[in-house]
């Protein structure tokens, strides 16, 4: 009878299916995973260094769970996307006033500044991060 029990046991204790993002990060590997069309970018060193080989995904939810697929935890370097978290840093710590006083627009191109940021009376909308800034 104990082998019994036990069998029954193991049967009942099995991993929990994945939730729906992991089910979601798994199609998106399997669906982009294997693009190897472009090139790694060298106009900057450290960026050079990535492997093209490798892919990943990394979601973070406000409850602090945290779901990945793929080689996510390979470190790279995130260059001038950090801009977009440094900026909700200081949005946290400062409130939207004090930062909208000292934040600029970049004057890029014109042609790239028109794509990323539209002028609408005083307010600016930032395209690329969905703000008013």
């Amino acid at each position: 009878m104990n082998k019994i029990v036990q069998g029954v046991g193991n049967a009942i204790v099995r991993p929990a299916p994945p939730p729906a993002l992991s089910h979601f990060l798994k199609h998106c590997l399997d669906a982009y995973g294997g693009e190897n069309q472009g090139a790694v970018a060298d106009y900057i060193p450290e960026l050079s260094k990535a492997s093209p080989a490798h892919f990943g995904i990394g979601l973070a939810t406000i409850d602090g769970q945290v779901y990945q697929a793929g080689d996510a935890g390979v470190e790279f370097t995130i260059q001038s996307i950090s801009k977009a978290f440094v900026f909700a840093l200081a949005l946290e710590l400062l409130g939207q006033d004090r930062v909208e006083a000292k934040i600029g627009v970049q004057l890029d191109p014109p042609q790239r500044r028109q794509q990323a940021v539209q002028r609408d009376g005083q307010r600016r909308r930032h395209r690329l991060l969905g703000l008013d800034l």
